[in-house]
């Protein structure tokens, strides 16, 4: 518990209001049409600490991790 304070206090404004939006909204799986499923996910960047809250598509059958470029342009995320 006292690591999860101590993370808080390190937070920024912004990342805290991204963090009580979150556990606001009810964790959701949604199945969209026949074979797509949608989840909320909190991404971080490892880099700068920044973090995202989006709904992201699972694909069981992926092989590898992808992204969407645009996403990563739109948020200026180093993907080194």
């Amino acid at each position: 518990m006292k690591e999860k304070l101590k993370e808080l206090n390190g937070m920024t404004d912004d990342e805290v209001v991204i963090v009580l939006k979150v556990l606001e909204e009810p964790p959701i799986l949604r199945k969209m049409g026949d074979k797509q499923l949608n989840v909320r996910v909190k991404l971080s960047t490892i880099d700068i600490h920044r973090t995202f809250c989006k709904q992201v598509l699972v694909d069981s059958g992926s092989s590898t991790s992808c992204i969407s470029q645009n996403f990563v342009k739109e948020n200026l995320i180093d993907t080194h």
